[in-house]
């Protein structure tokens, strides 16, 4: 958009970080509205003093503060890991692919069990990659023997690479 539509956009979201829908606006202002260096790192330092993991600004925001060096990762694991802990397996699937990016497996197998991931597509192909990441062949193996939401292709794939893993030919 225009200078004046970005302004126009930066002032509405900025007339709305203190109502109901902040959390919303927030993530709409961190990741489609173009502003400054100093108003996005207030909206980020923003969502992340109350960090929800329902909320979709806030990986967003960890993101922004971590490339600005004003948390580290491991500070933004220390902040999200309890808020993470007890949220529905969408926002726990969103959070450990967020760990998963950031070479932190044995972190993202936490938080996608095995026993509640078969219903989920995404849950269980993060918790595949994160098997995959730490090289558990076995349990890999042992989570498609069990029945797989994916597409017979992906599950096709992954069990080639887990045999592999393991030494034996999928053939």
């Amino acid at each position: 958009g225009t200078a004046d539509s970005q302004a126009e956009a930066a002032q509405i979201v900025n007339s709305m970080v203190d109502g109901p829908d902040a959390a919303d606006a927030l993530a709409f202002g961190l990741s489609s509205v173009q502003v400054g260096p100093a108003t996005r790192r207030g909206w980020a330092e923003r969502v992340m003093a109350d960090p929800k993991p329902e909320n979709p600004a806030v990986l967003t925001a960890a993101d922004i503060l971590v490339a600005d060096r004003l948390m580290t990762v491991a500070e933004v694991v220390d902040k999200l890991q309890i808020v993470c802990t007890g949220a529905r397996l969408e926002d726990r699937g969103r959070y450990a692919k967020w760990l998963l990016d950031r070479n932190r497996p044995d972190e993202a197998l936490v938080f996608v069990r095995p026993n509640e991931v078969r219903g989920s597509r995404g849950g269980y192909l993060v918790r595949a990659e994160a098997l995959s990441a730490v090289q558990d062949w076995q349990e890999l193996l042992r989570m498609l023997n069990a029945g797989s939401p994916l597409n017979e292709s992906v599950t096709e794939i992954l069990r080639a690479r887990a045999l592999e893993g393991l030494g034996r030919s999928s053939a």
